[in-house]
């Protein structure tokens, strides 16, 4: 292993973990999750559950109510296209969302994606 090519990604570990503990003690909060095409949660903090609820069409639940965050999601993987983030997910779900995957000429498809979502306390 060639540890000058490591160095760089080490270095950027340390300033996105110490990011992440400037942003708690201003009382702000980050959820995560990366979905697969099928509505699983591969990888995510925050998350209690993922689903895939049509062609196109995921519900993601986290551990709290999400009325004073803001949600990104981006298409991940192999295939090109773009996603959407709605909130709540319905009227009864303040802790969810509901992310829309669309290929790149705009039809609904089943993608993976990443989503993140920045909270203030």
């Amino acid at each position: 292993m060639n540890v000058r090519r490591c160095m760089p990604i080490a270095v950027a570990a340390c300033v996105l973990w110490a990011g992440a503990a400037d942003a708690q003690s201003l009382g702000f909060v980050s959820f995560s999750a990366i979905v697969d095409d099928g509505g699983n949660t591969t990888l995510g903090r925050g998350v209690q559950a993922s689903s895939r609820v049509g062609r196109g069409v995921y519900v993601v639940e986290f551990a709290r109510d999400l009325s004073l965050c803001t949600m990104v999601a981006t298409v991940r993987g192999r295939k090109t296209g773009f996603a959407s983030v709605r909130y709540p997910a319905d009227e009864q779900s303040p802790n969810s969302i509901r992310v829309l995957t669309f290929t790149e000429t705009g039809a609904r498809a089943n993608l993976g994606f990443n989503v993140l979502v920045n909270c203030a306390s």
